[in-house]
């Protein structure tokens, strides 16, 4: 609720944790997400979820990670590769100009990338990817860009319960897109405030 209040418009869903609670519990975040008018992508019940296209531009999801493997539940898999390639494929025959990546990947609370998360990149970005957004070690790693592509390993947690300093810290980024191209990234800083037994999140 506090998510959709604030204007978020599209989930990812692909993470370590989706499975948690079971095809029941995918169900019911997929099931509220819809009843609210909410894009997803990332994970889908007795089938895959499709990319989210808004205009010219695709937002793809994957992760590399998953807790709990539950029958029922597709998740899409970054280790799956021909998955990978029939998405991009997919939305370069749908004429989409930009894509952006948006994986669950690296280890947790290093604050450099990995070997494999570098690799991957290169490849997602041979591929034609143009921006890869990266999640899951709970704290901020570096950036880097390849070829024109931004890469943001790890944006850290934007929210969370998670109280070291490093995990109470993440990044945003404003991306400026026109005529099919990234002309502009701007990258903002969060922190994470407990203000009176409310968690709340500071653009600082």
């Amino acid at each position: 609720d506090s998510l959709i209040k604030s204007g978020v418009n599209v989930f990812m869903l692909a993470n370590n944790h989706i499975c948690d609670m079971g095809v029941k519990g995918v169900k019911s975040t997929i099931n509220y997400l819809e009843s609210n008018d909410m894009l997803y992508t990332g994970v889908g019940v007795d089938s895959k979820s499709m990319p989210v296209f808004i205009g010219d531009v695709a937002i793809i999801n994957y992760t590399n990670k998953m807790n709990v493997k539950v029958d029922g539940v597709v998740y899409n898999d970054l280790k799956d590769f021909n998955s990978v390639k029939k998405d991009i494929e997919y939305v370069k025959e749908n004429g989409v100009k930009v894509i952006i990546f948006i994986t669950h990947w690296g280890n947790e609370y290093e604050t450099t990338h990995s070997v494999e998360q570098l690799s991957t990149a290169k490849k997602l970005i041979n591929l034609g990817v143009n921006m890869i957004i990266g999640s899951h070690p709970h704290v901020i790693q570096d950036r880097s860009d390849i070829n024109g592509c931004p890469i943001i390993f790890s944006m850290g947690n934007f929210i969370s319960s998670q109280i070291e300093e490093e995990c109470m810290r993440s990044i945003g980024v404003d991306v400026e897109i026109e005529d099919g191209k990234i002309v502009k990234t701007k990258y903002l800083n969060f922190q994470i405030e407990n203000d009176n037994g409310i968690v709340k999140v500071k653009e600082i």
